[in-house]
């Protein structure tokens, strides 16, 4: 019984503590590319197709993430959406979505990419960034994380300044951003 009464007093005074803000590290920033004011984007692919995508949602805010003896504290999200629409505004099948979330401070935010047929999954705190400077379709981009799922040939470029930069995939066909 005593111990009942102890556990119930620990997970008391634990669950009246004060929730805290907890915001991307530096490193997770560095994927925190789009802003609300970029209305769009675009790409060329390989065949020469200009795809412009249109942002959709914007949230970059704090949300509440519960964890142990009814704890929980506020973990920093950022998602975007962009998509393609034809010219009578109907939507089409290029999509861009980009989202970024904590989930304790145990676990690293994760980020998760998804681009036309393309879905990927990444811990940014395991990514490097490359500080040579690459020159993609007559354009040159330094601090560029190369990313690449471990099962999958497809590579991405990406980098805070432009966000996705390019996809190479393996039958070679790329898609490029082109502003």
């Amino acid at each position: 019984m005593k111990a009942v009464i102890i556990c119930l007093l620990f997970m008391t005074i634990i669950s009246c503590r004060k929730k805290k803000n907890i915001p991307f590290t530096d490193k997770e920033l560095e994927f925190v590319s789009y802003t609300p004011d970029q209305k769009q984007i675009k790409f060329i692919d390989s065949t020469g197709a200009i795809s412009t995508l249109f942002q959709t949602y914007y949230d970059r805010s704090f949300r509440v993430v519960s964890g142990l003896f009814n704890t929980s504290d506020y973990y920093e999200s950022y998602e975007v959406s962009y998509t393609s629409r034809d010219t009578t505004g109907q939507i089409r099948n290029g999509q861009l979505i980009i989202s970024l979330n904590g989930f304790s401070s145990y676990t690293p935010a994760n980020l998760d990419l998804y681009f036309y047929d393309y879905s990927g999954a990444f811990k940014p705190d395991s990514l490097y960034k490359d500080t040579r400077t690459f020159s993609i379709n007559n354009k040159n981009y330094t601090d560029v994380y190369k990313l690449k799922m471990r099962n999958d040939s497809t590579i991405v470029y990406y980098n805070k300044q432009y966000g996705l930069i390019q996809m190479v995939y393996k039958n070679g066909k790329t898609i490029t951003r082109t502003e």
